[in-house]
């Protein structure tokens, strides 16, 4: 992840945030290197609900691109390496499909129809 101009933000609920667990969170998301979709703003969210460790982390892209993604397991610092692998995985599928996109050809749609036999020229 580009993080010059990225702003990441690690949010607690439930929970004492320590430094250790911020740094650990901030450094994962740093370690994402991608160029595309150039990241604005990550947030991730840690929460304890019983005996589940949940972390949350929402990113913003340029081009209105929001990811989302959400792991929850008995450790911390498991969830928070299933989550940002999530994203990544979510980050470079955004990316192939840019890549992939190719406009429509411009040749009438009776020449490239496959099941109507030889082409039919004008």
């Amino acid at each position: 992840m580009n993080t010059e101009t990225a702003e990441i933000t690690v949010t607690a609920r439930h929970v004492q945030l320590t430094e250790s667990i911020r740094d650990y969170a901030k450094r994962k998301l740093e370690s994402i290197n991608l160029e595309f979709p150039k990241v604005i703003q990550a947030h991730v969210i840690l929460d304890v609900q019983k005996f589940l460790q949940r972390c949350e982390v929402v990113v913003r892209c340029t081009k209105h691109i929001r990811l989302q993604a959400v792991h929850a397991s008995n450790d911390m610092y498991a969830s928070i390496d299933l989550c940002v692998n999530k994203l990544a995985r979510q980050m470079r599928k955004c990316k192939t499909r840019v890549q992939r996109h190719r406009p429509r050809s411009r040749r009438p749609a009776l020449e490239r129809h496959p099941h109507w036999g030889e082409l039919i020229s004008p």
